[in-house]
């Protein structure tokens, strides 16, 4: 089996928001007159990449990444099983969709929202992490 594998090593900023902090963004776009007809982006300043992101969530339930492949790899491959794997009922190991997510920039300016909004994120990576880490080993099927 593949198993998890980065996209040209987890380089990429893993662009994380914790629901708790878009909930509050959501929520200062509804109340705050300033906010109507506008569009705002947030995405919470982590700067976390995809590899310690990807390593993090591994190593709650004791694995490690399988390695790397290249984008230029990886996406024709996805390519490939998307239309394979199907066709022997299995679900595909790897998909387009996540190597775009995972191997592309996908940072966002959150200026405007932090002026205009007063927004920010006031969950931090480490409490976000604890709480994934509390979920995933109170789902039996995960952690076993």
């Amino acid at each position: 089996p593949l198993g998890i594998r980065l996209v040209d090593d987890g380089q990429r900023d893993a662009c994380l928001i914790d629901a708790e902090n878009l909930a509050d963004g959501i929520f200062r776009i509804i109340t705050m007159p300033v906010s109507y007809g506008q569009t705002y982006f947030f995405m919470d300043d982590y700067g976390v990449s995809w590899k310690q992101f990807i390593s993090e969530l591994l190593s709650i339930v004791g694995q490690k990444s399988k390695g790397s492949f290249p984008k230029w790899l990886a996406l024709p491959l996805a390519s490939m099983l998307e239309k394979v794997m199907p066709l022997l009922g299995k679900k595909p190991t790897i998909s387009r969709k996540a190597v775009m997510a995972t191997g592309s920039d996908r940072r966002v300016n959150t200026q405007k929202a932090q002026k205009e909004l007063g927004w920010s994120s006031k969950v931090s990576y480490q409490e976000a992490m604890l709480r994934i880490e509390r979920w995933i080993l109170s789902q039996k099927w995960l952690s076993d």
